[in-house]
């Protein structure tokens, strides 16, 4: 499942750029511009939100409500405002070179992520070494 997310994250992304690519003004840095870093994290926990939300098979307004609940989270736990966001997000727009940048690490950041998710699922699974399955008897 993240993988058809990835993708769809990559198909977006790329959309996004080519929507932009016949624009070469960039947009003036706000003064309160989150940095790559920050954009990346931000990024990387509203795809995860998005995830859980799709998960839920919800339609309508309650999808929009349970999406806008997710990003007040995300924005609450990188302690950053909707507008200072949306704002910097605007500027890497304009800069693709950056933008490029932040989402490559945001798809490290997700790839990191489920391979976490994995090992925790397998780590569950596994049969403890003083199990007498794992024992030998000699």
């Amino acid at each position: 499942m993240l993988r058809k997310f990835k993708y769809l994250l990559m198909l977006s992304f790329l959309i996004t750029l080519s929507c932009n690519a016949g624009k070469s003004e960039i947009v003036k840095a706000p003064e309160d511009l989150l940095n790559r870093q920050q954009m990346s994290s931000i990024l990387t926990d509203i795809h995860v939100a998005e995830s859980k939300v799709n998960a839920l098979n919800i339609f309508g307004d309650s999808l929009i409500q349970s999406n806008l609940d997710h990003y007040a989270i995300v924005f609450a736990k990188n302690n950053c405002s909707q507008e200072q966001f949306r704002s910097s997000f605007s500027y890497y727009l304009s800069v693709p070179v950056d933008l490029d940048s932040i989402y490559m690490d945001v798809l490290n950041n997700l790839t990191l992520l489920e391979a976490q998710h994995q090992a925790g699922y397998i780590q569950e699974k596994k049969i403890p070494a003083d199990s007498s399955v794992m024992t030998n008897p000699n």
